[in-house]
């Protein structure tokens, strides 16, 4: 980790224990953004006291021979893949021979003890199909460390019963209603069993940001979960180093629509709960991207959108949007 990130959460690096055990355990890392950052999750996941049977860097966006040259340091397989993060994955994924897969972003770090903990919820839970945690989330900019759990108050709504001390168990329906309100797993803490993210089809590699949360609710038709509430990783939320952060939320809309549609299309692949949120909501994502078509500069895109808003039933608001003049749009959401 960076020094201003060890003087945030008060730790010292820590050296490879190389006393200690091995779990059946896949641990993936996506190399996005600046090497240096996958130097130090590389780093993390070296320096597990559960050491996992096979480390894997799934580089499909790294530049020059960076992420090749720390994979071979780390003594890990390299999976690459220019067709983009979910097919490296899914690749992985169905090459691995692991019982177990771990996922880890290049910018996120584990605790030292993150998968000997998770191992123990899975032995403390015998059936259950993943295991996730809390994390904190670090600001360098702000100098900031906040817990991630503790501001989702979704997650706190899920019914779920201590079966092991640390270990809850949840419960299926309930935290299917709950997710579909408000996302609160994060990537990097996940601990998934293989069989069950085969058997669900993997990552879906039309969508460009929400490829997690539609992979989760396919995950949460018939699988059990279980939560660590203690933070496993530290994850970086400063987006400076990120280009392309400005188009995060046209491209997250655009996902949101095409999410609606496979769901409606495919309605048993996916919790009821997800059907019916989505159902009733088709309309709002399209709005939601002709906003973000009106502040680009897109008018003809932004028009398209709040028609397709009012025709899927989002009433008269996107129809009146539609019907006015582009600068007379962009009035009004400079007044607002």
């Amino acid at each position: 980790m960076s020094r201003s990130i060890r003087e945030l959460i008060g730790v010292q690096p820590q050296s490879l224990n190389t006393d200690r055990s091995t779990v059946p355990i896949a641990a993936m890392v996506t190399a996005n953004g600046p090497a240096r950052f996958l130097g130090e999750a590389l780093a993390s996941v070296r320096a597990q006291s559960a050491a996992p049977a096979e480390i894997v860097v799934l580089d499909d966006t790294s530049p020059g021979a960076g992420a090749e040259a720390m994979a071979e340091a780390a003594h890990a397989k390299r999976v690459r893949h220019r067709l983009g993060a979910n097919i490296a994955r899914n690749v992985a994924i169905l090459e691995s021979h692991q019982e177990w897969i771990a996922l880890i972003d290049s910018d996120d770090v584990w605790v030292p003890h993150k998968l000997a903990v998770q191992w123990q919820a899975i032995q403390a839970c015998p059936g259950v199909d993943a295991v996730f945690g809390n994390f904190w989330e670090v600001s360098e900019r702000r100098g900031t460390v906040e817990p991630f759990l503790e501001q989702k108050r979704h997650y706190w709504a899920v019914e779920r019963r201590e079966v092991a001390p640390g270990v809850l168990l949840c419960e299926s329906r309930s935290l299917a209603r709950q997710f579909v309100v408000g996302n609160f797993f994060g990537r990097s803490t996940l601990v998934v069993r293989r069989d069950l993210l085969v058997n669900a089809g993997l990552f879906n590699r039309d969508f460009i940001h929400l490829e997690d949360r539609e992979c989760w609710l396919r995950l949460l038709v018939g699988g059990r979960f279980a939560v660590l509430e203690e933070p496993l990783m530290w994850s970086r939320i400063d987006e400076e180093y990120n280009p392309l952060r400005s188009r995060w939320g046209y491209e997250t809309a655009l996902d949101t629509i095409r999410l609606g549609e496979l769901i409606a299309m495919h309605p048993d692949e996916y919790p009821p709960e997800a059907v019916a949120h989505y159902t009733a909501q088709l309309w709002r994502p399209s709005l939601e991207v002709g906003r973000l078509a009106d502040r680009d500069g897109l008018p003809r895109d932004a028009r398209r959108h709040y028609l397709r808003s009012w025709w899927l039933g989002g009433g008269l608001r996107p129809l009146l949007l539609a019907a006015l003049p582009a600068p007379v749009r962009r009035g009004i959401r400079r007044l607002r």
